[in-house]
């Protein structure tokens, strides 16, 4: 369950927000998962679960918004929206190349919050 250590850097990055902001208590937190980060959404909802006892995190509603994942050919630059498994091979539907870097789909972003 890699979805508590993810958790772990998350509650550590808004704990300093937080501080700074001087937040007390989370009401929402909002993050961007790209699909390449292999997360559980109900198992990362569950992680922070375990943070509760903590006053800041005690009570607090994830929201978690996939993110596709997207490739863009090296060669004619065309971008392409992967549907998994479906596109096993990764090459450019325009110019038939497999010269593929991904633009989108490996993001753990936090995207929002809000609190008191």
């Amino acid at each position: 369950m890699h979805e508590l250590s993810l958790v772990t850097s998350i509650a550590g990055v808004l704990r300093k927000e937080c501080k700074k902001n001087g937040i007390k208590k989370l009401k929402v937190i909002r993050l961007k998962v790209g699909i390449l980060r292999n997360v559980v959404s109900e198992l990362l909802t569950d992680a922070f679960k375990m943070l509760g006892k903590e006053e800041l995190f005690k009570n607090v509603k994830i929201r978690v918004c996939a993110i596709k994942l997207k490739i863009k050919c090296s060669v004619c630059g065309n971008e392409i929206i992967v549907k998994i498994p479906e596109n096993i091979v990764l090459k450019c539907v325009k110019c038939g190349k497999k010269e593929m870097k991904i633009k989108e789909g490996n993001e753990l972003i936090i995207s929002g919050i809000e609190g008191e």
